[in-house]
């Protein structure tokens, strides 16, 4: 959407701030993660073995899969404020690898076990620039 909208056709979120109107970009996630409209950008991880960058400005999907242990490291958060969530889809191989997370990463409920041949998909969310990261974890059964 161009900023040339007018207000018929922006989006809108009522009660943002005290019952006023809050201006809404449509599809914007943060950086240049969104494509609009839902759609995410995807890309593969920056390494399948040791820091695996996470560049939250050239994408918001991550998928792995590691040939050896790895730790989960995002750049380019946005600044305290703005929302980024990220998910990474790890194909775990037949041998079980390490997954360490970011330091600040708090789990929703227990921390994942991680199974060898199957696949695992952590999203990640923060409000305060990495600071802390909201985790949680669903496994390929």
């Amino acid at each position: 959407p161009d900023g040339d909208q007018d207000a018929a056709t922006k989006g809108y979120v009522d009660g943002a701030v005290d019952g006023a109107l809050a201006d809404v970009t449509p599809g914007y996630i943060g950086a240049a993660a969104s494509t609009g409209g839902g759609a995410e950008k995807v890309a593969a991880g920056s390494a399948t073995t040791g820091t695996v960058t996470l560049d939250c400005s050239a994408a918001s999907v991550f998928t792995l899969s590691p040939t050896g242990n790895i730790t989960l490291s995002p750049s380019n958060v946005p600044a305290s404020g703005t929302a980024c969530t990220i998910s990474v889809i790890i194909t775990m191989p037949a041998t079980l690898y390490t997954v360490s997370m970011p330091s600040g990463a708090i789990w929703l409920g227990s921390t994942p076990t991680f199974v060898a041949s199957k696949t695992a998909v952590i999203t990640m969310l923060t409000v305060d620039g990495g600071t802390t990261w909201i985790c949680s974890a669903a496994i390929q059964p």
